[in-house]
């Protein structure tokens, strides 16, 4: 699964990263959120782990930006806010989930599971087209045949 996250705090973001990649995952980080809500605007990502209290823009405006485009990026808030407001201003604002810090790293597995979209099946192949592959995460998500090595034919980016 290829995500991005979007924490400011180093050490943890360390911490997150090197948990997240030992199971096998890429990840990318932006501890900026408006250098966050750049890269958003034109990578891919299966899933956004988004901090709130960003320099550059808060968390709260890259995700309202997020969905103001149309991207339906699965996104789990990581953040120290802990208020009931808070919860539902980031859920209000597109959040698939939300998580206060600090927080169990099984808890976090467990939520990432439930935030990630759902594998293809059959069902969802259109008629005569082979059914999407998760192998190249921008296909999965455009449906689409592009120049990455991936097994995809939905047709041109």
């Amino acid at each position: 699964m290829r995500m991005l996250l979007v924490e400011d705090n180093d050490e943890l973001a360390e911490t997150i990263l090197d948990r997240l990649r030992g199971e096998g995952h890429s990840v990318d980080r932006e501890s900026n959120g408006e250098e966050a809500n750049d890269l958003l605007r034109f990578s891919s990502f299966d899933l956004v782990l988004l901090d709130i209290n960003l320099p550059g823009r808060s968390g709260y405006e890259v995700l309202r930006s997020m969905r103001s485009r149309g991207d339906a990026t699965p996104v789990i808030v990581l953040t120290a806010r802990s208020e009931i407001d808070d919860r539902v201003v980031g859920l209000d604002a597109g959040a698939d989930d939300y998580m206060v810090k600090p927080f169990d790293f099984r808890e976090l597995s467990a939520r990432r599971a439930t935030s990630s979209p759902p594998a293809p099946s059959a069902s969802t192949a259109p008629p005569n087209r082979p059914m999407w592959t998760a192998s190249c995460s921008s296909c999965v998500r455009a449906r689409c045949s592009c120049s990455r090595s991936c097994s995809t034919t939905w047709g041109a980016c």
